[in-house]
């Protein structure tokens, strides 16, 4: 009885259905959330479960489909586990029957399993472990950042576009100079909008955010030339200084992930290399 639930644990019929479930369930959970936008909004600035036990918990129609998904997860997970070993338990057995690039060939599969694994716990990292903040920041004040050191706003810089544009009055590019740390240790460091910086574990981008002004709505009868502007746009961005927020970050799983996909890409890519060459001697 062990061995045939230790067998069924492993198998490749087990993999393909719990595929097909966590697919399901991930299809069935995007139109539950694409319902549900500003419901589910919060839960990308939290760590899933802060969120899940102080909004999820209380709207289980809406959030069923989490709790399944992490199961059927962790069955994937237990799944590959009993795969690999039993494929690498059996591989071993007959390693002296193999050429040692043969057995290296043949253990690839099984590798890209355990690969595989540490890249579901680097899911589950980023999932319980991601820290967000967003503040406003003023030049010549100090904020903490999440790994509890201080940075200095040293100075802020717009750059707008030029008049003869039809964007001249929309900010091009915000650039911020700020100093991490104090003391000896300090250090400058400047970013971008749209151009981030990593320091230490903590990812830092910028963000911007005006105020909203309501325009009146042109009557639809009206067959003025800017009757489609004003229709489709009922609120335009005042003109003037835009805020600028600093966006701080942090996810241990990102530093896992990365890694790990260009391992698998790398594994791959060596294995069917060997295989078109085995391929290529036979003819």
């Amino acid at each position: 009885m062990i061995r045939k639930a230790w067998t069924f644990m492993g198998s490749t019929g087990l993999t393909f259905w719990l595929i097909c479930a966590i697919g399901v369930t991930m299809y069935i959970g995007s139109l539950i959330a694409s319902a549900n936008f500003t419901f589910f909004e919060e839960a990308n600035t939290l760590r899933i479960q802060d969120w899940f036990f102080s909004r999820g918990v209380g709207e289980p129609g809406k959030t069923w489909w989490l709790p399944l998904l992490f199961l059927l997860f962790a069955g994937l997970g237990a799944n590959t586990i009993a795969c690999a070993m039993q494929r690498v338990s059996f591989l071993w057995s007959r390693r002296a029957n193999f050429a040692a690039k043969q057995f290296l060939i043949l253990m690839t599969p099984s590798m890209v399993h355990i690969v595989f694994l540490v890249m579901l716990s680097g899911h589950f990292l980023t999932f319980t472990l991601y820290e967000y903040r967003r503040i406003p920041i003023q030049e010549s004040t100090r904020v903490d950042l999440l790994d509890g050191r201080t940075a200095a706003i040293k100075t802020i810089e717009r750059e707008r576009f030029p008049n003869g544009s039809l964007l001249h009055d929309r900010v091009r590019q915000v650039e911020v100079e700020l100093e991490i740390g104090e003391g000896p240790l300090a250090r400058s460091t400047r970013l971008g909008f749209l151009s981030p910086v990593y320091d230490g574990d903590v990812w830092l981008q910028l963000d911007l955010e005006r105020k909203k002004m309501k325009e009146a709505r042109i009557d639809p009868t009206d067959e003025s030339c800017n009757k489609e502007r004003n229709f489709h746009m009922d609120h335009v961005r005042t003109p003037g200084m835009a805020q600028v927020y600093l966006v701080q970050t942090r996810d241990p799983g990102f530093l896992v992930l990365l890694p790990c996909f260009g391992l698998v890409i790398l594994m791959m890519a060596l294995y069917f290399a060997a295989g078109s060459t085995r391929r290529a001697e036979k003819i």
